[in-house]
């Protein structure tokens, strides 16, 4: 549910007050580091798998609603204003993922680190795959280049003569 109301503050300040996506987009960056920058020295820590008193797991929902308020925005940010489109946008923030879990097992970076970056991306990365398989009139945020869902090849037999020859 948290996840929803951190898409609904963005989407309502970005379509509703006409808080633009750069704007949404700092704000959101910045109160996750400000929860990030108040947990650690409280708790000595961010890692999930310390998660055993109320005042950890507030610290870690404060950082989940921000994480998803600051997915929409710059997963929209970059797919609209920046104008790469739905797909190259979810495209593009796979490909930070996957060089942020190269670089954890290459060179060993911190895996707590590791965690919240990606988890930190795979809001966008669902945003822009979920705008790119349910937008119509568009295609990957393109103007013209409707999307529609992959057919069968004309060579296989449709299913309605399949059917028929049963």
């Amino acid at each position: 549910m948290i996840s929803v109301v951190g898409t609904l503050i963005t989407d309502n300040l970005v379509d509703n007050f006409g808080v633009s996506l750069h704007t949404t987009t700092i704000i959101f960056a910045l109160a996750l580091a400000v929860t990030f920058t108040w947990w650690y020295p409280v708790e000595k820590t961010l890692s999930v798998h310390s998660i055993y008193t109320r005042r950890r797991e507030g610290f870690s929902w404060l950082a989940i609603l921000f994480t998803f308020a600051l997915g929409t925005a710059a997963g929209d940010l970059i797919a609209e204003k920046f104008g790469l489109g739905y797909l190259a946008s979810a495209l593009l923030v796979a490909a930070v993922i996957c060089a942020i879990t190269a670089l954890h097992y290459g060179v060993k970076l911190n895996a707590v680190l590791v965690f919240w970056l990606a988890y930190i991306l795979s809001r966008p990365l669902g945003a822009s795959l979920g705008d790119f398989l349910s937008s119509t009139g568009t295609w990957a945020g393109c103007t013209g280049c409707n999307w529609a869902p992959p057919q069968p090849p004309s060579c296989l037999p449709s299913s309605s003569s399949r059917s028929s020859s049963a």
